[in-house]
């Protein structure tokens, strides 16, 4: 298994309410205890790894995940999720909105 490069416990993001790693196929490698819900980490890592993009198997890498490199959802409310990714990781943090 490869390491974890962000640490989100120690680097917080600003307003961050919780936290959660996924390896690239999409299964929970480490989630902070104020966690996501489960239905919100399964629709963030469908929408990070659903639309081609350069790197996709569209453009002959057969890497899942291979264009996205970060993404920002707005929720009606105050919620905010921030997505991004390294070689092996997907990091999703939930924030209070801006």
């Amino acid at each position: 298994m490869s390491t974890i490069m962000l640490d989100l416990d120690v680097s917080p993001i600003a307003g961050q309410t919780g936290w959660a790693v996924l390896d690239l196929q999409g299964s929970i490698v480490k989630q902070s205890s104020s966690s996501f819900q489960q239905n919100d980490l399964s629709i963030l890592f469908q929408m990070f790894t659903l639309l081609p993009q350069e790197g996709d198997k569209q453009y002959g890498n057969e890497e899942i995940g291979g264009g996205w490199e970060r993404m920002t959802v707005h929720c009606s409310g105050s919620t905010r999720f921030i997505v991004t990714r390294d070689e092996t990781h997907i990091y999703m943090v939930q924030t209070r909105g801006v």
